[in-house]
């Protein structure tokens, strides 16, 4: 933290040396810079439980370890962002290169009486080799978004968001060592997987990040730490979030999924250069299954509810060169 000589003169005065001991964690930007940022996320899930009622009764033991079920999903992000201009408060001209952009999943099904179910498939953004400018309208207090390399079609750039410094990690005022902040859940992905959505393909199943997400996220100042030659500043971040989707299943029964994470690690910044460095974030998931609906016996119509109860672990990480 830089100090006035005024300020650290008042300080000594004042008795006041709460400035002395604390830190401005700050974006900032080079004009002309450019910043290589790669991000990975991944998840996967085991089935840890399953409960069927039909009729109000409970299959028996034998059909229910019939049934089978894991999830796997992943992402990868690599980008080259250029500051072509900027000011004290963000980037006014920003170009980025989208040079990997990828998600994948895998799912296995399996069920009494039916072909085990396995689905393996990778998606490809379509701004995969395009670039994409990103001009500060300080009249609309907004961003232009326009192809700078290669052409795409319009609705791909309308969901970006110019800000991938994760910036959200920063506290509001200067903290000192073991202060806290609080951040908005619905950051969550922005603290992860930023860059707003890539224009990938629909799939079966999405957790939509960016408008229900529930839950607190805490960070907490930790000090300094040498790395690489480098003088970090490390951000401790505790993540309890949860959210919820619906979708229907192959049968084309409603089906309610719930989500939630308990997340922990580590942000470093590079004051000096005034970007993120790296982090590192993992911890348990849990997702649940959960359906009703109407089935036959003996030609008799009774309800059907079904829970399936997955568990496993979430990992998170990104670089900036």
């Amino acid at each position: 933290m830089r100090l006035t000589l005024a300020s650290l003169a008042l300080a000594l005065l004042s008795g006041d040396t709460r400035d002395l001991r604390s830190d401005v964690l700050a974006w900032r930007a080079t004009k002309g810079a450019k910043l290589a940022k790669h991000f990975e996320s991944s998840m996967n899930l085991e089935q840890r439980s399953v409960s069927i009622t039909v009729g109000g009764r409970e299959l028996p033991d034998d059909r229910l370890k019939q049934f089978e079920a894991s999830l796997s999903m992943g992402s990868t992000l690599d980008v080259e962002d250029e500051y072509v201009s900027v000011d004290d408060a963000r980037p006014t001209e920003l170009v980025r290169r989208f040079r990997e952009a990828t998600v994948s999943k895998k799912e296995h099904k399996a069920r009494p009486g039916k072909e085990p179910s396995d689905e393996d498939e990778k998606l490809e953004s379509p701004l995969v080799d395009h670039a994409v400018a990103f001009t500060w309208d300080p009249e609309g207090e907004n961003y232009a978004r326009a192809f700078r390399e290669g052409k795409g079609e319009e609705e791909w750039l309308a969901p970006l968001e110019p800000d991938m410094d994760l910036r959200a990690i920063l506290p509001a005022s200067a903290v000192e060592e073991g202060e806290t902040w609080k951040i908005e859940p619905e950051s969550f992905r922005a603290l992860t997987m930023p860059g707003g959505r890539l224009s990938f393909p629909i799939t079966q199943l999405s957790f939509d990040f960016d408008k229900n997400v529930q839950g607190t996220i805490e960070a907490r100042y930790a000090g300094k730490r040498e790395l690489e030659g480098l003088e970090l500043r490390v951000i401790e971040l505790s993540v309890h979030v949860s959210l919820t989707t619906e979708k229907e299943s192959d049968a084309g029964t409603p089906l309610h999924y719930a989500l939630g994470m308990d997340l922990a690690g580590e942000y470093l910044w590079d004051q000096a250069q005034g970007h993120l460095h790296s982090f590192e974030l993992s911890g348990p998931a849990t997702m649940s299954v959960t359906g009703e609906r109407e089935v036959e016996v003996r030609g008799q119509k009774l309800p059907m509810k079904e829970h399936f109860e997955l568990g496993g672990e979430v990992q998170d990480e990104g670089r900036f060169e």
